[in-house]
């Protein structure tokens, strides 16, 4: 039989069964629970073995027992069960061995209603408290289960230590080490499972949590699964205190597949490092052969011209010094060789006059443009410059020998320098065909030529480079049938700019400028992983609007970008940030020492292809 409101109840019902005979009671007590306990379900039964079956379906939590129903035999008999199925016992009467002898008999808490007159109300009442304290409990148990399902459900490993020994895993981590939950609980330590080489720094990170309350401690260590696969994880942990133990908790995140991409990127760098070098070396043996070519020819040309002069009784001293200016650069291209892939040495700039240093590539070029074209040079002073002076007649005798060829028949080299605004400026301007735009855009790129089997593609991307590293700006008017002309603008030597703050906190927000996405996805990554907020951008304009926008700790920029150069955009950089710091990411030689690198706006330069360690080092540094 079974009572039951018939109003949804607007809380969880508790189960409530009646063990009696007396079927007066028992629809009195339904009734009136009907009428003020709705959310109180009343079932009723007359025998134990009804009780015992019904509550192995129904599972009830109150048990009201009517002692005039039942003899003291059966009293005793429900109240003892070891399997008493309810939560808290309301017996209706006095026994007749007293309440206190049948409390020590009862499995669960006891009440006693006395007073037949009150009865119902008293079982009411006594059932809605009882319920209330069971709802409390429920909702405890639930709020515990609710948590204990968070934990289940994370795809970290969660653990408790006590005493150093597992008390809790979730079954993530159980997976992770490939052992069963039973395996783990009150079997076996965080030791028993770290592989060899991590157990003494285990050690002690678990020794310093054990001293030092609450503090939050992250390390990685190796942990050693049941087929004995090593596994690498991060441990993020934090010490508590249960019942006057300090505990351990921790979540354990596999970061195997992360450490085998990092390596695997790191042996790819490596072996992209090695295949670049190789096709470096490729290209400087081109490149050399190029200069040397160059040099052989002035060389030679004014050997011819020093012996037609001493033919006619002329001093042959002005080719003479040609001959060694020439010399000596092609001696430079030399040192340049053996210092390969090695930082250039501190001294290998120093003040140069650029006017000189274009008289010098006149005299070199005058031997190689044919008559038919007539050479123009307009030497005048010019601020002077840090740098290499033999690299500059490189580059700038590179591009007049590229004006030669792309003149056809009769046309015009005006080959001048001048100081413009502060700056100095060279000019390399010819008539000649001009360029379309799909070859400007490639035109120093190694290798690439419009000549065919008569060019090698590598002298305007070795002048490139060597005015890249000079930090030279480089604009190009170029129209297919209207001529080409380099305008190459130079800064001059100047004061040491605003010293950059260096930085206390642990983290930066660090602005990465490179237009070669791989590269600059890579050093976003990496700088992630360290805990660094950055924002990258592909240009400088890019990276002057980002600056404004949303500030920056420190920038990072390639030295060869797009329509302007790394030192260009640290210049306009320090003028809008005076204490920004400013670090260069380059694969250039710059040969430049630490001094004129400050002296440029740059704070470090860090060479590619770099490592993670480097990249850390790097950032330690500038700590204050």
């Amino acid at each position: 039989m079974a009572l039951a409101a018939g109003n949804e109840p607007t809380t969880t019902a508790a189960v409530t069964v009646l063990l009696s005979r007396d079927r007066q009671l028992s629809a009195r007590l339904g009734q009136h629970l009907a009428d003020h306990e709705p959310a109180i379900e009343l079932h009723v039964v007359s025998r134990i073995e009804v009780l015992r079956d019904h509550a192995t379906h129904v599972q009830p939590e109150i048990l009201v027992v009517d002692l005039a129903s039942l003899d003291a035999h059966e009293t005793s008999a429900v109240l003892s069960s070891p399997t008493l199925p309810c939560s808290a016992v309301i017996v209706v009467g006095t026994p007749p061995a007293g309440i206190d002898r049948l409390r020590e008999q009862c499995r669960a808490p006891l009440s006693q209603v006395a007073d037949a007159t009150a009865i119902v109300p008293e079982i009411s009442r006594l059932l809605a408290a009882t319920q209330r304290a069971l709802g409390t409990d429920r909702r405890f148990l639930e709020t515990v289960q609710h948590y204990r399902d968070i934990l289940e459900a994370s795809s970290d490993g969660i653990f408790v230590l006590l005493g150093g020994v597992f008390t809790f895993v979730n079954q993530s981590f159980a997976a992770a080490v490939g052992l069963e939950k039973s395996e783990l609980l009150g079997q076996r330590t965080l030791l028993d499972l770290a592989q060899e080489d991590d157990r003494v720094m285990l050690a002690e990170e678990l020794a310093r949590l054990a001293v030092v309350g609450g503090k939050r401690d992250v390390f990685e260590l190796g942990l050693s699964r049941a087929d004995g696969v090593i596994r690498r994880f991060e441990i993020a942990c934090r010490s508590s205190v249960v019942d006057g133990r300090r505990t351990v908790v921790g979540v354990a995140r596999d970061v195997t597949a992360v450490r085998t991409l990092q390596d695997e990127i790191e042996r790819a760098r490596q072996r992209g490092a090695q295949i670049e070098r190789l096709r470096a070396l490729g290209e400087l043996a081109a490149g050399v052969a190029h200069d040397f070519n160059n040099a052989l020819e002035a060389i030679l040309g004014r050997v011819e011209r020093a012996r037609d002069r001493l033919a006619r009784g002329e001093s042959p001293l002005e080719d003479l010094e040609v001959v060694e200016r020439a010399a000596r650069g092609a001696a430079e291209t030399v040192r340049r060789i053996s210092g390969f892939a090695r930082p250039a040495d501190a001294d290998a700039w120093h003040e140069i006059d650029l006017q000189a240093v274009v008289r010098d590539v006149a005299a070199m070029a005058q031997t190689q443009v044919p008559e038919r074209i007539r050479f123009r040079v307009d030497a005048h002073p010019t601020p002077r410059l840090l740098g290499n002076a033999a690299e500059l007649r490189e580059g700038l005798l590179n591009l007049v020998t590229n004006a030669v060829d792309a003149i056809e028949g009769q046309g015009e080299i005006a080959l001048r320098c001048f100081n413009e605004d502060g700056l100095a400026v060279v000019e390399v301007c010819d008539t000649g065909c001009g360029m379309p735009e799909e070859v400007r855009d490639r035109l120093f790129e190694p290798f690439f030529t419009t000549k065919g089997q008569a060019g090698t593609g590598l002298g305007l991307s070795v002048t490139h480079g060597i005015l890249r590293r000079h930090d030279a700006e480089i604009q190009l008017a170029t129209e297919p049938g209207s001529g080409t002309t380099f305008r190459l603008l130079f800064s001059p030597v100047a004061a040491a700019p605003t010293q950059a703050k260096a930085f206390t906190g642990d983290a930066l927000h660090i602005l990465v400028v490179d237009d070669d996405q791989a590269v600059a996805e890579l050093l976003r990554d990496l700088l992630l992983e360290l805990g660094h907020q950055v924002t990258l951008a592909n240009s400088a304009a890019e990276a002057l609007t980002a600056l404004a926008q949303y500030g920056a700790d420190l920038l990072l920029t390639d030295l060869d970008l797009a329509e302007t150069s790394g030192w260009q955009l640290a210049r306009q950089a320090r003028r809008q940030r005076p204490d920004l710091l400013i670090g260069m990411v380059t694969g250039w030689p710059l040969g430049a020492s630490d001094a004129e690198i400050k002296r440029r706006g740059v704070d470090f330069v860090i060479a590619k292809p770099f490592s993670l360690s480097t990249l850390i080092e790097t950032l330690a540094s500038l700590r204050r």
